[in-house]
């Protein structure tokens, strides 16, 4: 089996080099594509950035340039954005506990502790798609009584909430609000960047 290579040269940001974009092809028909900067002069000014985009209903890569210290500010907006959710989630996990988390596992004393009666009550809140019998692989590493307990995260509060019959938490609610700001910062940068980028 062997693979042929095609390179396609462009001119770079500067015009002192280029950008080279490389497709390869077996006889199997499969592709592979690469671009690289062949420029001196750009590299020092400009990082490689590498993003995702949705293309025909399909997830695809994309390899641009971007300005450097563009890049820098951007990275520390998204880096705030992690640390401020991974916070803000910490948070509101707690909260899910502290205040349905006895109201939640309730819901189960009403029917024997088994894998099958927890599938069905899973089921019916609709907290798993799983067949019984992947749903039974997935508790066998836990506890079935600490399986429904760690249910209880902010990540699945509609379903917990409208289980036990609240219909909504403010607290729970402000969420977004308190991460709006850092995400708007986000967008920001990373549009100042990109339109000053190359490909």
């Amino acid at each position: 089996m062997s693979w042929e290579s095609h390179d396609k040269y462009k001119p770079c940001r500067c015009g002192l080099g280029f950008i080279v974009e490389t497709t390869r092809s077996d006889d199997w028909n499969r592709f592979e594509y690469s671009t690289r900067l062949e420029c001196p002069e750009c590299r020092k000014n400009y990082v490689t950035y590498i993003y995702d985009y949705i293309s025909s209903g399909m997830y695809e890569q994309a390899t641009c340039w971007v300005d450097r210290q563009l890049y820098d500010t951007f990275q520390k907006k998204e880096e705030r954005l992690k640390e401020t959710k991974s916070r803000l989630t910490q948070q509101f996990n707690e909260h899910m506990r502290k205040e349905y988390l006895d109201k939640w596992v309730a819901l189960f004393e009403d029917s024997p502790y088994t894998k099958k009666a927890v599938w069905e009550k899973f089921k019916k809140y609709k907290l798993t798609s799983y067949s019984y019998k992947t749903f039974c692989s997935k508790t066998d590493k836990q506890s079935l009584s600490q399986f429904v307990e760690n249910q209880v995260l902010y990540e699945n509060r509609y379903l917990i909430l409208s289980a036990i019959g609240v219909e909504s938490d403010s607290f729970l609610e402000s969420y977004s609000a308190n991460l709006m700001e850092h995400q708007k910062a986000r967008d920001n940068a990373r549009r100042e960047m990109m339109q000053s980028s190359f490909r």
